[in-house]
C-alpha cells in the first residue's frame, strides 16, 4: 500500500487515499483493542527447526503461512510440535513471537 501511495495516480485518486488513511488508522490501534487482539494469537506446527542457528518456521493453522521465529535458549521445542504464538508481520515476511508448546 505504501508503494501504491507513492504513485501519483493513486495519490490523486480520492477513494484510494481515503482507503489508505482508513487502513493506517486501523494499524495504529493499540494491541489492547478488541478487534485486533484475537487475530494476533495463533496455533500451528513446527515445520523447520534450526537450533544451531537459533531460528525455525511454524506453519500457521489459520492461513497455512510459514512464519519465522527465533528460538530462545530456555525453550525446548522439537520438529512437529504443536505450538501457540503471536502473529507478526515482520519486514522480511510473516513471523511469530513467543512460540511455546500448545
Amino acid at each position: 500500500m505504501q508503494r501504491a501511495q507513492g504513485d501519483r495516480e493513486v495519490r490523486e485518486d480520492g477513494e484510494a487515499s481515503r482507503f489508505y488513511a482508513k487502513v493506517r488508522a486501523e494499524l495504529r490501534k493499540g494491541p489492547d483493542t478488541p478487534s485486533v487482539a484475537p487475530s494476533t494469537l495463533g496455533t500451528g506446527k513446527i515445520a523447520v527447526l534450526r537450533v544451531d542457528r537459533g531460528f525455525g518456521f511454524v506453519v500457521d493453522d489459520t492461513d497455512g503461512l510459514r512464519r519465522h521465529f527465533r528460538i530462545k535458549r530456555n525453550v525446548e521445542l522439537q520438529l512437529g510440535d504443536r505450538v501457540r504464538f503471536e502473529r507478526l508481520d515482520a519486514q522480511k515476511g510473516p513471523a511469530a513471537r513467543g512460540v511455546t508448546r500448545a
